[in-house]
């Protein structure tokens, strides 16, 4: 897991990161990942996360 958020954010620079996790991307992971990242982040492990995210306006890649 961590490798694939390393590529993405390596392909992507984004400047705001918000997400979710749940049990195909856990939360912990999803911390360790961002951990490098520079931009500012709001992940969420309850469903906050999941009301501000939607097709519109994530891309994973």
């Amino acid at each position: 897991m961590a490798s694939e958020m390393d590529r993405l954010f390596s392909e992507n620079k984004p400047s705001l990161v918000i997400g979710y996790g749940n049990a195909d991307l856990p939360f912990n992971e999803l911390q360790y990942g961002l951990s490098a990242f520079t931009a500012p982040s709001f992940i969420s492990s309850s469903c906050l996360g999941a009301l501000l995210c939607d097709g519109s306006t994530v891309d994973a890649g």
